[in-house]
């Protein structure tokens, strides 16, 4: 800035004239090396309009006190928690325990269960594919799947259905979960796995004739029920794309973004956490299954197994293993119209809210296998309209607010609690607190 000062001031003492050029220079010269500058920093983070516009110091140590406390006080066993505005990463730690009887420390690399993290993936894959041409979102499912093409989706009085790829990502398909019924309704009757439990010897192929021998709840596009849509959608996947959904995934996201740390089941099983569950008497280590009630005769089932089989079918909704880098890298492409694998105006029509004439969830729509916040007052949530969020009951929560720049992830090996508990809230109201 001084030596900007001496320069100026020199111009001016050379006459008015002469001032005038001199000084026209500088400035240019300036303007040219400011916005050089800028172009730089803007290169750095991607195609970004916002930089610096978060108090980094501050937020790191508020979300250490926050994810610190959430560890001493035990409500969570281990965790890695990550941030990244416009483009930039601004905190990614591990805190806690991977394996709580060994103490051994979390690392940023351990691998989770993902639980219904793995959709977002399984939404992109169809992105990719449909942007390559190769799969027709407009379709009807029964063009890829031989088990939905005699009558594309049956109801309950015998009428046929259209069911079309894009009610599979909006979850408007009428398909249903194990989970969401008694154990005599007909999705437990008929032994359909959730992709959360572990079926030995169970093929994709099999899953998917289970479920498309089922009544549809509704006629698709009519309503919105959470359900193995996201299954489907992978078996559809892999047909459009001529491979089994690993190999698939690994060509259209796995490679494109190197994302070394995702799969279908624990490649190096020693980085693979172990999970819990919080009981009256402290915290119990998952081993296989374990049922969880969700209210009335309604039960979930974890199997803890299903990441360490090569051999469990791959469950496009629940069945994925992953670290924080292939997550946070994963949402970073969703935020970023798309990463460059998926067609920035596909990418406009997942972030949109499908589900708004029978929507019951306060303030919050769903999209393309996510939630939607639709009035942020509403749903009682810091991020702008328009962000997307979703979660995973092996205790994982991830948010992405696109008029802010930001993708948030927490996972966790807490199941359950890590989706719900308040460790997600307090850090959300850090961040927001820590940009002007």
């Amino acid at each position: 800035m001084k030596k900007t000062k001496t320069l100026l001031t020199f111009a001016t003492q050379k006459g008015p004239i002469l001032s005038f050029f001199l000084r026209t220079f500088i400035i240019l010269a300036l303007l040219v090396v400011t916005l050089g500058l800028s172009t730089s920093l803007c290169a750095q983070g991607g195609s970004e309009a916002q930089l610096l516009t978060i108090d980094e110091a501050a937020l790191r140590a508020d979300l250490d006190k926050i994810l610190d406390s959430a560890i001493d006080s035990g409500s969570l066993v281990g965790l890695v928690f990550v941030v990244y505005k416009d483009g930039r990463q601004v905190y990614f730690e591990a805190k806690g325990y991977s394996d709580l009887e060994k103490k051994t420390p979390m690392s940023p690399d351990a691998l989770f269960r993902l639980s219904s993290v793995s959709k977002v993936f399984t939404t992109m894959a169809a992105g990719a594919l449909a942007t390559q041409g190769a799969l027709n979102l407009e379709a009807p499912v029964g063009n890829y799947l031989e088990a939905f093409s005699s009558a594309n989706g049956q109801l309950g009085d015998g009428r046929a259905a259209n069911m079309l790829v894009k009610h599979l990502l909006t979850h408007t398909a009428g398909l249903d979960y194990n989970f969401n019924e008694g154990p005599d309704g007909p999705y437990n009757e008929s032994k359909v796995s959730s992709g959360c439990d572990y079926v030995p010897n169970l093929t994709l192929e099999e899953n998917i004739e289970r479920i498309a021998a089922q009544p549809l709840l509704y006629d698709p596009g009519s309503n919105f029920v959470y359900s193995v849509a996201s299954d489907v959608l992978g078996a559809v996947v892999a047909k459009a794309s001529g491979k089994n959904l690993p190999a698939a995934m690994e060509s259209l996201i796995f490679s494109p973004l190197s994302l070394e740390g995702a799969g279908y089941w624990a490649k190096d099983p020693m980085l693979l956490t172990q999970h819990y569950r919080k009981t009256k008497g402290g915290f119990k280590k998952m081993e296989g299954a374990e049922k969880f009630k969700l209210g009335g005769d309604k039960v979930l089932v974890l199997n803890t197994n299903r990441a360490l089989d090569p051999g469990a079918f791959p469950s496009g909704g629940c069945g994925m293993v992953g670290d924080a880098k292939s997550v946070i890298t994963l949402l970073e492409a969703v935020r970023r119209d798309g990463g460059g694998i998926v067609d920035p105006q596909i990418m406009k029509w997942f972030y949109q809210d499908a589900i708004a004439p029978f929507n019951s969830s306060p303030g919050q729509g769903f999209g393309a296998g996510w939630a939607v916040v639709m009035d942020p007052g509403v749903a009682d949530l810091p991020v702008s309209a328009g962000s997307i969020n979703w979660g995973g009951v092996y205790g994982h929560s991830w948010y992405v607010d696109f008029e802010n720049g930001l993708s948030v992830l927490l996972l966790t090996n807490v199941a359950l609690r890590g989706l719900s508990g308040d460790t997600m809230p307090q850090a959300l109201k850090a961040i927001y607190e820590a940009m002007p």
